[in-house]
C-alpha cells in the first residue's frame, strides 16, 4: 500500500513537471496574441506602448488587454512555488533541515521567472515590429527603461504574493486570489482618479503605475516609486521566509 502511494506521488510530480513545461510554452504563444493586440490598437509604434495598458475610464476591450498581459505573467509562474512544498522542497528539508535556503530559492525563482517573461515580451514586441518594418516614433530611451523597471517591480510584487498564497493554500487558489487583487488594484485606481484623491494613494494599488498611460497621468517622483516597490518586494520576501518556515510540509506529504 505504501509503495502504491509513493508511486502515485511520483506520477503526480511527473505530471506537474510536464504542466510546467507546457504552461511556459503557452505563455510565450499568449505574448504573440498580446503583441498583435498592442499593434492593432495603437496608430503609432512607440517602445512604451508595449506596457501602455488602459487609461482611466477606458473602453472594456483595453482592460481585457492589460489583464491578459498580467495574467500571462502570473500563469508563467503558476505552480512554481508548489514544487518546493510537494517535491524538491520536502527532500531538501528532510535532508538538510534548512528551510530558509528553500525559501530563498523560491524568491530567486520568482525573480528569474519575471525576468524571463519580460524578456520574452520585449523580444517578441521588437521582433514583430522588425518583421513588419515598423519604425518607432521618437522615444525617450531613459523614460522607456524606467517603464521597464517599474513593470518588472510591479510584476515581481504580484508574483511574490502568488508565491505566498501557493505556500499557504495551493497554486490554483493562489492565481485566483492574484487576479482578484489585480482587478481590485485597477478598480481602486479608477476610484482615486474619479474622486480626485491624492496621487500617492496609487502606491497602494501599484498595478496602475505599471501601465505607461496611467503612469504619465499619475506622475509620481521616479525615485519614490522605485523605492516603495523595492520595499514592498523586500517585505514580501521576508513573509515568504516566515510563512515557509511555519509550513508543515513534511506532515502534509507523509
Amino acid at each position: 500500500e505504501k509503495k502504491k502511494l509513493k508511486y502515485k506521488k511520483q506520477m503526480g510530480t511527473v505530471v506537474r513537471m510536464k504542466l510546467l513545461c507546457e504552461k511556459k510554452f503557452w505563455c510565450v504563444i499568449g505574448i504573440f496574441f498580446y503583441v498583435s493586440y498592442v499593434f492593432r490598437i495603437n496608430e503609432e509604434y512607440c517602445y512604451e506602448n508595449v506596457f501602455a495598458g488602459v487609461k482611466f475610464n477606458g473602453d472594456v476591450i483595453f482592460y481585457a488587454g492589460i489583464l491578459l498581459l498580467f495574467g500571462l505573467v502570473l500563469f508563467y509562474l503558476f505552480m512554481d512555488t508548489e514544487k518546493y512544498i510537494n517535491g524538491y522542497g520536502v527532500l531538501y528539508v528532510t535532508r538538510h533541515r534548512k528551510r530558509s535556503r528553500v525559501a530563498v530559492n523560491i524568491i530567486l525563482n520568482q525573480i528569474k521567472g519575471i525576468s524571463q517573461m519580460i524578456f520574452f515580451v520585449l523580444l517578441i514586441y521588437f521582433m514583430c515590429a522588425g518583421i513588419f518594418g515598423m519604425k518607432a516614433v521618437k522615444t525617450d530611451i531613459t523614460q522607456f527603461i524606467y517603464y521597464v523597471v517599474i513593470f518588472y517591480l510591479v510584476c515581481l510584487n504580484l508574483s511574490l504574493w502568488e508565491a505566498i498564497f501557493e505556500i499557504i493554500f495551493d497554486a490554483r487558489i493562489a492565481i485566483v486570489i492574484e487576479m482578484v487583487i489585480l482587478m481590485l488594484h485597477i478598480f481602486a485606481g479608477e476610484m482615486i482618479y474619479a474622486y480626485e484623491k491624492s496621487r500617492y494613494l496609487y502606491l497602494l494599488c501599484y498595478t496602475n503605475i505599471a501601465m505607461t498611460i496611467r503612469n504619465e497621468m499619475i506622475n509620481l517622483p521616479k525615485f519614490m516609486v522605485i523605492t516603495v516597490l523595492v520595499l514592498y518586494a523586500l517585505i514580501k520576501a521576508v513573509l515568504i521566509v516566515a510563512v515557509y518556515g511555519k509550513k508543515d510540509i513534511i506532515q502534509e506529504n507523509s
